[in-house]
């Protein structure tokens, strides 16, 4: 799931853009598995 709008496509259809969308889309998912690993640590201790 990504709360990045739906609409940016409509703004910036743009392959650059689109790159960076998906960067970003990557990098998100990344945080939230962070987050839930610190989360189940802390709730495993």
């Amino acid at each position: 799931m990504s709360t990045f709008p739906k609409f940016d496509l409509l703004l910036f259809p743009h392959p650059i853009f689109n790159f960076f969308r998906d960067q970003f889309e990557k990098f998100q998912d990344l945080i939230g598995q962070m987050l839930f690993y610190i989360g189940g640590r802390r709730i495993g201790q």
